[in-house]
């Protein structure tokens, strides 16, 4: 509004101006014509005012739709950078939380990881202290196994067993019946019994047997020495039928033997004689540790 009138005192000091240097210069005239030369130009110059203020309201309308317009689309814009800005800050309000989140949770996992790697490292060096314990015990039991195979073999080399036995009396026996030799001259390692006829190995190992035999009876004499039932040596001696004294015969066997095996000499079918310089005897050695 101060602009329009700024703009119409404007055109109305031009106005005046004009007038004057009108007045100037003009003839002079009558009262009449004067009146209505002046009646016109003021009749003119409120015409001019007229479309003056005319025009100027439009231009000022115009101006007005023009602030308008422009005011309409600054706010527009300002609502727009508003809301961009709420949108942004928004974005940056959820980006901040996906962030504190996904720090939350890598610290999380960086803790778990953590106490999963402790977890592993203290199972392993449990298993490892195990495992050294383990190794530990198997040394002990392999330096133990090796003292035991040493003293073994030291005591296989120094093993001495050795037994001969003899009886002096007859005797008459069934094929599974061992027979007695009551009287023992030597029984190194105490392998052999005297009530039962038994020898039983203290180790085992490599024995050689020996067995003797004799006879005064005509007939065929079967002999044989038994390991656990099973004979290592087997054999028959015939006496004549006109023998006067006694017979014998000889035998024996190498055989391998386990520890706590029975051996046994057993003569059957005819009896048994001993007297004299005539004994049935029993004897056995071991040859080699095993």
């Amino acid at each position: 509004m101060a602009l329009f009138w700024l703009i119409k005192g404007i055109f109305f000091v031009g106005l005046i101006c004009k007038l004057s240097l009108a007045f100037s210069v003009e003839p002079k005239y009558t009262k009449f014509q004067f009146e209505e030369q002046l009646l016109e130009k003021l009749i003119r110059f409120e015409m001019y005012i007229e479309k003056l203020e005319k025009d100027n309201k439009i231009l000022i309308a115009n101006s007005m739709a023009t602030i308008n317009t422009t005011k309409y689309e600054m706010d527009k814009e300002l609502n727009n950078f508003v809301e961009s800005k709420s949108e942004i800050q928004k974005l940056l309000a959820d980006n901040l939380n996906k962030a504190n989140e996904m720090n939350t949770a890598f610290a999380d996992n960086l803790k778990n990881t953590k106490q999963e790697i402790q977890k592993e490292l203290d199972t392993i060096t449990g298993e490892q202290t195990s495992i050294k314990d383990d190794i530990n015990g198997l040394t002990g039991q392999i330096d133990q196994i090796s003292s035991y195979v040493a003293e073994r073999k030291t005591n296989k080399d120094n093993t001495t067993i050795v037994f001969n036995v003899y009886a002096d009396s007859p005797q008459t026996r069934s094929k599974s019946e061992p027979i007695i030799f009551d009287h023992i001259r030597q029984n190194k390692g105490d392998g052999y019994n005297a009530s039962t006829g038994i020898f039983t190995a203290p180790v085992a190992g490599i024995y050689q047997f020996n067995g003797h035999l004799c006879t005064n009876k005509a007939g065929d004499l079967e002999y044989a020495i038994y390991a656990s039932n099973v004979y290592i040596v087997k054999g028959e001696f015939r006496a004549a039928s006109d023998s006067d004294d006694e017979k014998c015969t000889s035998f024996g066997a190498s055989h391998y033997v386990q520890t706590g095996e029975d051996v046994s000499v057993r003569g059957y079918r005819v009896g048994l004689d001993a007297g004299g310089d005539d004994l049935l005897s029993f004897s056995g050695a071991l040859i080699k540790a095993l």
